[in-house]
């Protein structure tokens, strides 16, 4: 990563917004990205279809229901994730994921 890269990355806020919005930004960097405090970041990451697996684990645990809720609602979510993720404290996220569960399993 260059050093202007990691500058963007930790200390702009539009410029994480935009990696993680993007589907050809390198999964290191998605990950990378899931830790930072800004919610539309990480439910940019959240609703991005590249984000690996793993991201999205980290990211279903996440303490913001609007970050579990475009987990449970993108169609790259394990499906054994969407499926816990029905039994969610949040109704919404609760609602995202049945949705996606039975879209995903007719």
């Amino acid at each position: 990563m260059t050093l202007e890269l990691r500058e963007k990355l930790y200390n702009d806020k539009f410029a994480r917004l935009a990696m993680a919005r993007n589907p050809a930004t390198p999964a290191k960097y998605l990950k990378m990205l899931a830790e930072k405090k800004n919610i539309g970041t990480r439910i940019a990451l959240a609703e991005n279809f590249s984000t690996p697996s793993l991201v999205l684990f980290l990211l279903a645990c996440d303490k913001e229901g609007e970050v579990r809720e475009a987990v449970a609602a993108n169609p790259n979510t394990p499906l054994r994730l969407v499926a816990k993720m029905r039994n969610d404290s949040d109704t919404f996220v609760q609602r995202a994921a049945k949705t996606s569960y039975r879209r995903r399993t007719k």
